[in-house]
């Protein structure tokens, strides 16, 4: 019964997880007078292989921007250059490889 409730609510959200759906499946478990924990529920969606995989990133994450991070002013702020070679910028391209993402540097 547990597993069909769980069927029912994945099909509106495919990809919800077991906490939200211990959540959503409180109010069935009363009316049926079912009583299953969080840690039961993730247990019973394991053995019938119905958890949801976590998604492999698409890009790499190129910006870590914790507080803990040192942030640097923006030199170039204000500054209009009036010849070559005086304002420099670079860009990293990342590559997908197989065994996850490359610098593409020239």
């Amino acid at each position: 019964m547990v597993l069909q409730e769980v069927g029912r609510l994945r099909k509106e959200q495919k990809r919800i997880g077991v906490r939200k759906l211990h959540h959503m499946m409180s109010g069935f478990a009363r009316e049926h007078s079912v009583e299953i924990g969080r840690d039961a529920l993730y247990d019973l969606l394991r053995e019938h292989s119905l958890l949801v995989r976590k998604r492999r990133r698409r890009s790499p994450r190129t910006t870590f921007s914790g507080l803990w991070m040192k942030s640097f002013p923006n030199l170039a702020k204000g500054f209009e250059p009036t010849r070559g070679n005086q304002l420099w910028v670079s860009d990293i391209t990342y590559i997908r490889v197989r065994e996850g993402f490359a610098y593409l540097y020239s």
